[in-house]
Order: C-alpha cells, then structure tokens, then sequence
C-alpha cells in the first residue's frame, strides 16, 4: 500500500492507493482514496507559526531582562567612574591629569548612554506611547551597535535633521526596527 501527501490547485490531499490483487496473488490494479486535508494542514501550518511566534516573544522576553539586568549593574559603576573624573578635573584644573579625566568622563559619558540605550531597547513592550525626537531613537539605537560596525570596518554617516517635531511611538518598537535595518545592511555589506 502507498500514503503520499499531495498538493493539488490550492488544496492538501492525503492518497492512500491499495492493489487489487486476482485469485493467483497477481496485482490486476489498484484501488485509491483521496482525502481533503486542507483545513487540517492549514491549522498545523498556524500553529507551527504561533508556537514559532510565541517561542521567539519569550527569548526577546528573556533578553530584554538579561539586558536590563546587565544595564542596571554597569550603571551603578560607570555613575561613580563619573563622579570620580569629574572631581578629579575640578580639583586639577589643568596639565595632563585633568585632560586625562575629562577623556574618562567622555569615555564614561558614552559607556552611560549605551547602557541608556541598553535599558530603552529592554523596556517591554507594554510601555506607554512617548513623545521622541528620531535623533534620540536614531542615537541610542546606534550607541548599541556601533562597535559591531567598527569592528567590520563599516563607517556610518548619519544626518538626522535636529529641527524635526518628537514622533509619538512606543520607543522600543522603534529601535527593533532601527536594529533589523542596520543589522541587513552589516550583513549585505559584509557579503560584499
């Protein structure tokens, strides 16, 4: 006996074919049924999708508090690293030891807003609209990959205009969608 699972103009079909034998055991033909399985198909086909779909919402889920976590621990530190430089550069108001804790409060200042942008892509999706300006979004979004680019040589140029009304969004959904683009074109451009 042979069971195939056939397409046929838009529908599912499940064949069973059986032979027909005759008195001496020969096969003379055979003997088929074809049933429509199109709905049954269809709804396994869903719901690969949504369990797919669910399973990929709880690992953004797991990396969301995995990052907001991470964020929230360097922040503590990078804040008294601050601190500490800019009381070093007050209290040495020239010469080499206060260039060089102004350059560890730049380099603290920008390690802060990674983990500002780190926190903001954390943030559930439940979160409120907001008001934002797209260089904001377009900053902390590139504050989480920018080393990723420098690391494959890519430059960036960026030019959003500063005079632009704040859009009103959910922040985070923004941001995935910023973090797919850049992250396609890092992959067309390392392809190349």
């Amino acid at each position: 006996s042979v069971h195939l699972a056939v397409g046929y103009k838009e529908r599912d079909y499940e064949l069973h074919i059986e032979p027909l034998f005759d008195q001496s055991a020969r096969i003379i033909g055979c003997a088929g049924v074809a049933l429509d399985v199109t709905e049954q198909t269809q709804m396994a086909r869903e719901r690969g999708i949504w369990q797919t779909h669910a399973r990929h919402q709880q690992r953004l889920e797991s990396i969301g508090t995995l990052a907001s976590g991470v964020a929230h621990e360097i922040n503590n530190p990078v804040q008294s690293i601050m601190n500490y430089a800019q009381l070093i550069a007050r209290r040495v108001p020239s010469g080499d030891v206060h260039t060089y804790a102004q350059e560890v409060l730049q380099e603290a200042q920008r390690v802060a807003t990674i983990v500002k942008g780190l926190l903001s892509f954390a943030r559930q999706e439940g979160e409120p609209y907001t008001d934002v300006h797209a260089r904001e979004l377009v900053e902390s979004t590139l504050s989480l990959v920018s080393a990723l680019l420098r690391k494959d040589g890519i430059r960036l140029s960026i030019d959003v205009l500063s005079d632009l009304p704040p859009i009103r969004c959910h922040p985070q959904q923004i941001q995935q969608v910023l973090m797919n683009l850049i992250g396609n074109a890092r992959e067309a451009l390392n392809a190349r």
